[in-house]
């Protein structure tokens, strides 16, 4: 008789890291077995972190500060008058008196004149020293505060508590593998080739789930049957097809 095959799966959360389990034992006349299998995955996961650092602001401050500025003043004088003289020519006039020219001449003369006194000014730059206060700016640290995002691993515990519950009894010894794959199914298999073949005859299962754990309860009821190969593939009671006898 061929390799009989038992898989029940149960899906559970995937993660990046895994770690399965297997457990094995072997069908001697028992009316049940007990297993428990444990895995766990491992996420990142992130929180918030304050950080602490020295900041800077720009502070204003009065700061005095003295120049030379240049500047401009009036300065006058007065220009005193003065006088001021010219020669003005003799000039010859002539007329004609009684059908006679007469002729005479004026002598010349001194003309003089005098100006005023006058008040000149005009500006003068001078270097005037001029003290005021500046508004200035100087860099003053400060203790702040910045949050980041942390990533960090946390490992997530699966357990899996399976019940196997066998209907009825066999003569033979069977030897069943019970796992959890990398996909953190639940999976039992039959390893061994006997003439009486291992169905699964009913599932029970329940699921529950924490932060940091999950927990699955199984049971399993199986029976044995001696039934050829060709007819338990047609009421689908073999669930791998590709065991040969």
């Amino acid at each position: 008789m061929g390799k009989s095959l038992i898989v029940l799966l149960f899906l559970m959360s995937s993660a990046v890291t895994w770690a399965g389990d297997i457990e094995q034992f072997v069908y001697a006349g028992q009316p049940e077995e007990i297993l428990n299998l444990d895995s766990y995955t491992t996420e990142t996961r992130y929180r918030d972190r304050v950080i602490y650092d020295t900041c800077y602001r720009n502070e204003p401050y009065e700061h005095r500060v003295c120049r030379d500025e240049t500047r401009y003043r009036q300065e006058c004088r007065t220009e005193p008058g003065r006088q001021v003289c010219r020669v003005v020519p003799g000039q010859r006039t002539c007329r004609r008196v009684n059908g006679r020219q007469v002729c005479r001449t004026t002598p010349s003369r001194r003309v003089c004149s005098t100006t005023p006194s006058r008040r000149i000014c005009r500006n003068v730059p001078y270097n005037h020293r001029v003290c005021r206060n500046e508004t200035r700016y100087r860099s003053v640290p400060y203790t702040c505060s910045r949050t980041v995002s942390e990533p960090y691993q946390v490992q997530i515990d699966h357990y899996a508590s399976v019940k196997v519950v066998f209907e009825n009894h066999s003569n033979e010894n069977h030897d069943f593998k019970v796992t959890l794959d990398n996909n953190l199914n639940v999976a039992i298999e039959q390893e061994n080739n006997t003439q009486t073949v291992a169905v699964l005859k009913d599932t029970q299962r329940s699921v529950s789930y924490g932060d940091l754990s999950s927990r699955v309860d199984v049971v399993f009821t199986i029976r044995f049957v001696r039934q050829n190969r060709e007819q338990l593939l047609k009421n689908h009671i073999i669930l791998n097809p590709n065991l040969r006898d």
